[in-house]
Formats: C-alpha cells, sequence, structure tokens
C-alpha cells in the first residue's frame, strides 16, 4: 500500500489523500461526494468522467446502478408506478404521493379526510375527517346529512334524521304527515318543511309554510 498526496490525490477525496490510483480514498468524501473514488453524483471511475445510466445517484460502472434516483428502482433504475414517490420494485412501493395510498398507490384518499391526507397503508384519514363526515377512512356522512358533499341535511321527517346518499330515509318517515322517499311533509298540512336551495353564498334554508 502507498499513500498518494494531495497534488495527485482525487479531487473528491477530503484531505486529500488516498490510496493509489485503483483503491480509493483513505478519508471520507466531500461533501456532495459519493463512492471509493468520491465522484459527483451520477459519474463514476478514478477520474470521475465516465456517467452512470440515466437516473441512477451512485454507481460502479456504466451499465448498473448502485443507488438510484427518487422514483426510480433497480439496477437499471426503473420508473416507479404512477402515483408512487419512492419504490422497491413495481409492485412494492414504500411512499405514495399525497391523497393517495395502498401497496401500489392506486387507492385514492377519501375527499373526506381533512387536507385530502391518509395513511398509506390502511387509508385511514391522518388528520381527522371534514365537517360532516365519519368512519376512520371518512367515506360516510354523519347521521342526518346526505349528499356528494355530505353538506345536504336529512329531512326533518326520517326517523332518528337518518338518510342514504340520495336523501331517501333509511328507517322511513316518523308518521303518516310526510311523504314519499324523503319524508318531506305533505301539503294538506300546516306543518313547516325544510328544503335546501343554493345561493352564491352558500347553502341557505327556505322554510315553506
Amino acid at each position: 500500500m502507498y499513500i498518494v498526496e494531495a497534488q495527485s490525490c482525487f479531487n473528491g477525496c477530503k484531505g486529500g489523500t488516498c490510496e493509489g490510483f485503483s483503491v480509493g480514498c483513505l478519508k471520507p468524501c466531500k461533501q456532495g461526494k459519493t463512492h471509493i473514488f468520491c465522484c459527483p453524483k451520477g459519474s463514476h471511475g478514478i477520474y470521475c468522467t465516465e456517467s452512470c445510466i440515466p437516473n441512477c445517484n451512485l454507481c460502479m460502472s456504466s451499465s448498473s446502478c448502485h443507488e438510484c434516483n427518487i422514483g426510480y428502482y433497480g439496477i437499471n433504475c426503473s420508473q416507479c408506478t404512477e402515483h408512487c414517490y419512492q419504490c422497491s420494485s413495481k409492485n412494492n412501493c414504500s411512499v405514495c404521493d399525497l391523497v393517495f395510498f395502498g401497496k401500489t398507490c392506486t387507492e385514492h384518499c377519501s375527499p373526506g379526510c381533512e387536507y385530502n391526507i391518509c395513511d398509506k397503508v390502511t387509508g385511514h384519514c391522518d388528520f381527522g375527517c371534514r365537517q360532516n363526515y365519519t368512519n376512520p377512512r371518512c367515506s360516510k356522512c354523519k347521521s342526518g346529512y346526505h349528499g356528494e358533499d355530505c353538506t345536504e341535511p336529512c329531512s326533518l321527517g326520517c326517523v332518528d334524521r337518518m338518510c342514504l346518499a340520495n336523501g331517501t330515509c333509511l328507517l322511513g318517515c316518523k308518521s303518516d304527515k310526510y311523504n314519499g322517499n324523503t319524508c318531506y311533509i305533505k301539503n294538506d298540512t300546516n306543518a313547516t318543511a325544510v328544503v335546501t336551495t343554493v345561493s352564491e353564498i352558500g347553502t341557505v334554508f327556505k322554510a315553506l309554510i
């Protein structure tokens, strides 16, 4: 073994000391340099003049990769599947893009999740549910609400104010003074029904007498 001093050593060697021209640096690499010859990322060789394959961060040859860039995997640096931020194979994603989850990041977090963010494995909402949503994945409306965004109140005529996504009362109507699947008050009574309309300032309620 012999030591090559600073003037002849690889540019990336910290302290400018290395063992010959084939073994590598004796001390750690300078910041931003990698591997035994302390080359810049994406290059290799004694003088760091040879390029790694595309999307490769660390390599020892131009034909295979030891460490791919984020979003790529394997000795050939194949691209991870869509919506997968980091993976070890085509079918095993370790980190999904935001709003996606699952082994291959093909499932979408529920729109009921606060900030649309959910656990990568279970799909449970990390920050809880948005208003009027419920269950671990925030995929259902709370009791008393329905509609695409869980903003529509179930009819006052529904038993326990429980209704399906289309407003149909789940347990039927409270009494015979209510009419139809949505249990609104019949037209021949003096009671008041509540319906929902939409205006430029949001959802408002009108009383019909």
